[in-house]
């Protein structure tokens, strides 16, 4: 999939709003954002990429970062099964480097920032790529954000499975039955969405290892890992 370019970059809606609203505040929009801005920034930008888009360029980017993996997990494989342990979901992470809202990523996680860099569309798109994209910044929130967006659609209906590409559907399927789009208590542990891709992957993976090796744990305690950072969570109200 190639992004759709345009022959000159006009003033996207977003910025053009904040524009019209005094520079001040189009000189905010240019610094480093914290999580919890950089999530609705980008959410905002992307609200006219269909959730088909979203799927059709993000499963087979997930897809090739596992691939990444798979030569270093072989060898951790072996080196387990010499000490006698059972490889675990938690060794298999540390792959990837996984910090979900770090500044900063590995290169491992350079196929699903491509992805992203292609979806098609222009205006808030061309801003998302350029100030929210550009360096790799919370690319772990990015993941975030798309998963539960995707979820979130296949929920609301606005997303079948049968929707993306015949070879992605399997992103869109994995969305969890009793998903709530707005949960109403922070322990709803079905909200995590990237735990339920990455121990999708992983126990799929287990089905061709040779050597001993535990399933990824149940959904609820996935949570901590992967649900939201600590500056968001002070956000949220447990009733």
């Amino acid at each position: 999939m190639k992004r759709q370019k345009s022959p000159s970059i006009k003033s996207p809606p977003v910025a053009q709003a904040i524009l019209e609203n005094g520079e001040l505040w189009f000189n905010i929009g240019q610094r480093e954002l914290p999580p919890i801005a950089m999530l609705g920034a980008a959410a905002l930008m992307l609200r006219n990429v269909s959730p088909q888009a979203l799927v059709d360029a993000v499963a087979p980017a997930l897809a090739e970062m596992v691939e990444f993996a798979d030569e270093e997990t072989q060898e951790e494989l072996e080196e387990f099964a010499e000490e006698g342990r059972p490889y675990t979901f938690d060794m298999w992470l540390t792959n990837f480097e996984f910090e979900p809202f770090d500044y900063h990523q590995p290169d491992i996680w350079q196929p699903f920032l491509d992805a992203l860099d292609e979806l098609p569309g222009d205006d808030d798109v061309i801003t998302f790529r350029a100030h929210i994209l550009d360096g790799g910044r919370n690319v772990g929130m990015l993941l975030w954000l798309v998963l539960h967006m995707m979820f979130d659609a296949v929920s609301e209906r606005a997303l079948a499975a049968s929707d993306p590409e015949p070879e992605n559907r399997w992103l869109a399927a994995l969305a969890p039955a009793g998903w709530a789009v707005a949960p109403l208590r922070a322990r709803d542990h079905h909200r995590d969405a990237i735990g339920v891709v990455l121990a999708h992957f992983y126990n799929e993976a287990r089905k061709e290892w040779a050597w001993p090796s535990e399933p990824a744990p149940e959904r609820a305690e996935l949570t901590e890992r992967f649900l939201m950072p600590p500056i968001l969570k002070a956000f949220i109200v447990d009733g």
